[in-house]
């Protein structure tokens, strides 16, 4: 079960990948804001800002 999953995942993080290549994130700030509120994930962003 968790293995079509992380495939569904690394997919779309590659699909991604490719739009994102022109290096604008559109709402990026609104995405950051939301994961900084979260504290399980807050350390782990911002240990990549």
């Amino acid at each position: 079960m968790r293995m079509p999953l992380l495939k569904v995942l690394y997919l779309r993080v590659k699909e991604l990948e490719n739009k994102w290549e022109g290096g604008h994130i559109q709402n990026w700030s609104l995405a950051m804001n939301q994961l900084l509120v979260d504290d399980r994930l807050k350390d782990r962003v911002l240990k990549y800002i």
